[in-house]
């Protein structure tokens, strides 16, 4: 058995410096990402832990507001679930082509009653 202490990462206790080191090793692209492009506008309710997050954030000064701040995290879940959202899209359009069998099958019939009335 080997008596080497395990090499583990040290992960900065406080969040802005912990912030400040992920922007310097690989964050900004996807900041820049997050931030173009943000035409839509949403309202949600949301909780107070994650409020404190989104503000410390704006604390450090990497983003200039809340709503920059929520939406860099918003894309940032968005892309870490990809497998999910994967699979979402896959069951809607399942769902659109049943829907669109089903709107047929059902023209079908309302045609075939028509002619039958006249």
């Amino acid at each position: 058995m080997s008596c080497e202490k395990s090499k583990k990462k040290s992960f900065p206790k406080d969040a802005a410096e912990a912030i400040r080191k992920a922007l310097s090793e690989s964050i900004p692209e996807a900041i820049t990402r997050a931030l173009s492009g943000r035409e839509n506008v949403i309202m949600v309710r949301i909780n107070e832990e994650s409020l404190a997050k989104i503000d410390e954030l704006v604390e450090t000064g990497i983003f200039k507001s809340r709503s920059e701040s929520a939406a860099f995290l918003l894309r940032e879940g968005i892309k870490a679930r990809t497998d999910l959202f994967e699979k979402i899209s896959e069951k809607i359009k399942q769902i659109q082509s049943l829907k669109e069998e089903l709107q047929e099958a059902l023209g079908e019939k309302m045609n075939e009653n028509k002619k039958q009335e006249d």
